[in-house]
C-alpha cells in the first residue's frame, strides 16, 4: 500500500524511513487504513516496533516518517 524511502534530515544524525501511500491506492478507504496503521505504530513503545516521528498529509497524500530499519524487503 505504500512505498518506503530512506531519507536524511539535516537536523538528524541518522537516516529515517519515509512511507508514502502509492498513487494507485489513493482512495479514501486506503488513506483511513494508512492513518490507522500510523496511529497503531505510534501507540506502541517496544524495541521490536519502529518508532513514529511524524504523520502528515500533503496534497491529499499521506506520509509517515519512522525510524529506519535496515534489512530486506518483506
Amino acid at each position: 500500500m505504500g512505498t518506503v524511502y530512506e531519507v536524511r534530515h539535516p537536523e538528524f544524525p541518522h537516516s529515517l524511513a519515509l512511507k508514502v501511500v502509492r498513487p494507485d491506492v489513493q482512495d479514501e478507504v486506503s488513506q483511513v487504513r494508512f492513518r490507522r496503521e500510523a496511529e497503531a505504530l505510534a501507540a506502541i513503545d517496544h524495541p521490536n516496533v519502529v518508532s513514529v516521528h511524524q504523520l502528515e498529509s500533503y496534497d491529499n497524500t499521506w506520509v509517515l516518517v519512522t525510524e529506519l530499519v535496515v534489512g530486506t524487503s518483506l
